[in-house]
């Protein structure tokens, strides 16, 4: 077959088209230090970089959450301590009165002053907060959780936190636990039963196996 001289013009004339277009396609790469920068240069290539891209906003929004929680959980931590405290030194006060032959009514009436005062720093660390959040109130932690009384007046919500695809954090406990212990069993240890579930399936399965104390009391009522 003859080749005429148009055919082999119009080869030649691709090939350099298409050279300039894969050198155009290398210059871009080198440029951008990417080898795919559209979904048409690599599909395949191309889902898996958004789904990474997915998963490293996704970490560092668990990141995030995690440091808030730790927040959360270091005032906590102080404010637990600061109620440990307050509670030796109300020991110290009974202690001290029951075995201190001169005591008298003066005496008392300042032992019941400072108690008082102790009493009060107590519901003031119930109703502390971090930023505008009060901490022991449950869920609802724009509203003081106790009154001057000592009154609980939140729930018993735990503030569940993302902390992985599938995974869920409770960064709260709620005031009435800590400082009433209720769902506290008469040694003071949490049950098993009464533990959060770390994930969503598990949390459901026990939701299904345990209803709700308060819907059955209900049902009986």
């Amino acid at each position: 077959m003859r080749i005429a001289d148009s055919m082999k013009y119009d080869q030649v004339r691709g090939n350099i088209g298409k050279n300039r277009t894969q050198m155009s396609e290398l210059q871009n790469q080198a440029s951008t230090q990417k080898r795919v920068t559209k979904p048409s240069d690599d599909p395949v290539a191309a889902s898996r970089v958004l789904s990474s891209r997915i998963d490293f906003q996704g970490n560092k929004q668990y990141i995030k959450n995690l440091s808030y929680a730790k927040a959360f959980f270091d005032t906590t931590v102080l404010s637990l301590a600061d109620v440990s405290e307050n509670l030796m030194r109300m020991k110290e006060l009974a202690i001290n009165q029951s075995n201190d032959a001169s005591a008298n009514d003066e005496s008392r009436r300042v032992v019941a002053t400072e108690v008082n005062q102790i009493f009060d720093q107590m519901v003031s660390i119930g109703n502390r907060k971090l930023g505008d959040r009060f901490i022991f109130g449950g869920f609802k932690t724009q509203d003081k959780p106790f009154d001057r009384n000592g009154a609980y007046n939140g729930d018993q919500g735990e503030m569940m936190l993302h902390i992985d695809k599938a995974t869920f954090l409770p960064m709260n406990i709620a005031g009435n636990r800590v400082f009433q212990g209720e769902g506290m069993s008469s040694d003071g240890i949490v049950r098993s039963s009464q533990e959060q579930a770390p994930t969503i399936e598990e949390f459901r399965q026990r939701e299904y196996e345990q209803p709700d104390p308060a819907i059955q009391q209900k049902t009986l009522e």
